[in-house]
């Protein structure tokens, strides 16, 4: 008898997760294959997300006559089951062009959790190439988070990561993954 319960709970239980997996998370029609398993058996989604704004230059430094100033923010959010979102991953690059080279540049990376059982363990990765005098910037950046389970520590790792170009001419491109 007990064991007849404990299967039909196990049986109901895999198929609200399945529910569940095949939820739209963040409005968004999501595939099965887009999602992860943790080992304490939690799913995940990863969505992408990004934002450009125009930005003004400081004209008493100099004056752009074909360019322009650009922020460019590309990033990953990170939603668990039950479509709360519980971290984020993101970089943000503001650049300078004037049609033929970047004539400034800053950028910013960060990670954020939104709950005590997640942790931000800090950036494992990093590429830049190019930059202010040049066409073309590429900054490449790779974060780690963790899950926690009360009284065992991080038990699940993650590792989200972003690559995003920016151009001489104003365009931009970027792409974030997990």
């Amino acid at each position: 008898m007990i064991r007849r319960f404990i299967f039909t709970l196990m049986i109901l239980t895999s198929l609200l997760s399945l529910n569940l997996v095949t939820a739209n998370a963040n409005g968004l029609e999501v595939n099965i294959q887009y999602w992860k398993r943790s080992t304490q058996g939690t799913y995940y989604i990863a969505i992408p997300f990004e934002s450009v704004s125009e930005s003004q230059p400081l004209k008493d430094i100099y004056m752009i006559s074909a360019g322009g100033c650009k922020i460019f923010t590309k990033g990953i959010d990170i939603y668990n089951s039950l479509q709360i979102k519980v971290a984020t991953y993101a970089q943000e690059i503001s650049w300078c062009y004037d049609g033929q080279k970047i004539t400034s540049l800053s950028r910013t990376r960060w990670g954020t959790v939104n709950s005590p059982i997640y942790q931000f363990n800090g950036h494992i990765g990093n590429t830049e190439s190019g930059g202010k005098g040049q066409a073309l910037y590429r900054a490449w950046t790779q974060g780690s988070f963790c899950e926690i389970a009360p009284g065992m520590g991080c038990v699940w790792n993650f590792y989200p990561w972003v690559d995003q170009y920016v151009f001489s001419d104003g365009s931009y491109w970027g792409n974030a993954g997990w």
